[in-house]
Parts: structure tokens; sequence; C-alpha cells
């Protein structure tokens, strides 16, 4: 298990929380972060998340629902942002 620090705040900077949270690998941060009895209000939908960031390939729709949420971070303290949310930045740290 691995320790990841995850901060949420407004696009303008403006702080909401900060919690760490231990899971396996990325896939399973994402899994408790929509499970997190605090964080997970701040996230869209299944749903919402599939129409935000699915899209076109070659005439089917594709949509991978982790892949498609790690944006990665050229920042050294950063390991990458999660996109659950348009107006909110979720950046994960190493800890």
């Amino acid at each position: 298990m691995r320790k990841f620090r995850v901060k949420l705040s407004y696009g303008d900077g403006e702080f909401i929380d900060k919690v760490v949270i231990e899971a396996k690998n990325e896939y399973d941060l994402i899994d408790k972060i929509k499970s997190h009895s605090e964080l997970s209000e701040h996230i869209y939908s299944d749903e919402g998340l599939k129409d935000w960031h699915g899209g076109v390939m070659n005439g089917k729709f594709v949509y991978d629902e982790y892949e498609s949420l790690i944006w990665e971070s050229e920042e050294d303290d950063k390991i990458f942002y999660l996109a659950l949310n348009e107006d909110i930045e979720f950046e994960v740290f190493k800890v």
C-alpha cells in the first residue's frame, strides 16, 4: 500500500480539503475517493464523468473509467491530477 495526499481546491486556488489515503495504486485511489464520505460529494457521478471524458474513436464511443481521469503533473512534488470535477482540482502528492 502507498500513501497519497489528496488536496482539493477550487480553480482560483481556494482550499477545500486535504486528506491522506492509503491505496494499492492510482485506480484503487480513485475508487477510495469515490467512496470517501467527504471527498465523494465533490466529484461527478460515474455517468457525468463518462459524459465529460468519453469520446468517439473510429466510430465507437470510448471511455476508460480510470485512465481517462488521471492527468500527469510536471511538478516535482505532485504525482498527478485527478479529473473528477471541472471546477475543483484534485491534486495528488507524494507522502
